[in-house]
């Protein structure tokens, strides 16, 4: 029996070690996008093309669906992390 507990909080251990890795990339991720957005941002206002607003528009709808994307990923992977933590803790 006490290697069971040792087992299972080994798991649970690793699982919140996941977690914290889980925050990490989101946190990456974020920084990278908003990098990328100012310096598309710049570039943009760089070239003062007459075209401006609407290339600005298609840099900012990039940004935010392809930062959508990766979010729902980070979410539905910390869900999961997160109810196989519960799911242990109950056993």
């Amino acid at each position: 029996m006490k290697r069971v507990k040792e087992y299972i909080f080994s798991v649970v251990e690793s699982n919140e070690k996941l977690l914290k890795l889980v925050w990490i990339y989101f946190l990456v991720i974020t920084i990278i996008y908003l990098a990328l957005f100012v310096l598309s941002f710049i570039a943009r206002f760089s070239s003062w093309d007459s075209l401006l607003g609407h290339q600005l528009a298609h840099s900012i709808l990039a940004f935010l669906s392809a930062w959508i994307k990766h979010m729902l990923t980070i979410i539905g992977v910390y869900l999961l992390i997160s109810i196989r933590i519960n799911l242990k803790n109950k056993d």
